[in-house]
């Protein structure tokens, strides 16, 4: 569903989505929305149902009427002012990168051409022109990426010359990664996980699977190595060091020992009204730049920090 000039539109309610959140109904109907992202309209009143104010939690009953007034600076025909009002902190620069920490809820690149939600790659050319002609035209300066709702360190690159060497460090794995994660249960040791990924054949644009429960076609190589800093009531915090970058796959390979993320209910975690993504955060980046090493690391982010108390 596309969002009409003047940034207002009206759903119906059918019977095949009656029971649902609205905030979830929203997310699911709107692509390149995050529920989260509707929850800010909601309170702040952009979003009723049936002509009423209410919660993102109210339940859908078939035939209730949704009405949604976009601010005019989310309507596409707005993207490069948008982009000038997005916040993402500077770790570091150099001539040839950057490093940022990506705040959850914001996408690296535009997935498709239809997509309308500002993406990191506005921000990147609205405040560094120079970068479009680095890279690839469509994720200029982008060498790896986080999921939308990860949280965290990039590196970005700004020149043709560092575009290629700090790719190639990606590469040959020669750039160490780090991510904190909370997942659920209680994970009391150290180990290593070797599950091979391919796309969910049921959902391939959607999720990632281990080879064990499809078939052993197209399957790509994936380690993750962890261990347990912490365990509190019902959750563990724990570092997670991927040696390989697979799509999701820190998410997919502990779903697949009994330990999804907290929060990440595509991967089969219980929804939570305290947190409204998967607890993943990009914690450290360690490499060599012409001859030079770097070392950067990053603090968890209060939603997730608020899972330990």
């Amino acid at each position: 569903m596309k969002i009409p000039q003047d940034g207002k539109i009206i759903i119906k309610v059918t019977e095949d989505n009656i029971n649902e959140r609205l905030d979830n109904f929203l997310a699911s109907q709107l692509e390149g929305y995050s529920r989260s992202f509707f929850q800010k309209l909601i309170r702040s009143g952009r979003i009723s149902v049936n002509n009423q104010n209410v919660k993102s939690s109210f339940i859908l009953k078939e035939n209730d009427t949704i009405n949604i007034e976009f601010p005019e600076k989310l309507i596409p025909q707005a993207r490069e002012h948008e982009a000038e009002l997005v916040s993402i902190p500077i770790v570091f620069e150099h001539e040839d990168f950057i490093v940022i920490e990506k705040p959850a809820g914001l996408i690296v690149h535009s997935p498709h051409s239809n997509y309308e939600e500002i993406t990191l790659v506005d921000w990147l050319k609205n405040r560094y022109p120079q970068i479009s002609k680095v890279g690839e035209i469509n994720r200029p300066g982008i060498v790896h990426r986080l999921d939308k709702n990860t949280s965290g360190l990039m590196i970005i690159t700004l020149s043709p010359q560092g575009h290629a060497q700090i790719g190639k460090l990606f590469k040959d794995k020669k750039i160490q990664k780090k991510y904190m994660a909370i997942v659920e249960g209680r994970l009391e040791n150290s180990g290593f996980i070797d599950y091979p990924l391919i796309r969910n054949p049921k959902e391939p644009h959607k999720r990632m699977a281990i080879k064990d429960h499809y078939s052993y076609a197209n399957a790509k190589e994936a380690y993750t190595k962890y261990s347990c800093v912490n365990n509190f009531k019902n959750y563990s915090l724990v570092l997670a060091e991927p040696k390989t970058g697979r799509t999701h796959q820190i998410r997919v390979h502990f779903a697949a020992i009994g330990h999804p993320l907290v929060g990440d209910t595509l991967y089969g975690a219980k929804e939570l009204s305290e947190i409204n993504r998967h607890a993943l955060h990009a914690a450290g980046l360690e490499f060599e730049y012409k001859g030079e090493k770097y070392n950067f690391s990053s603090e968890l982010p209060k939603d997730i920090k608020k899972l330990m108390s």
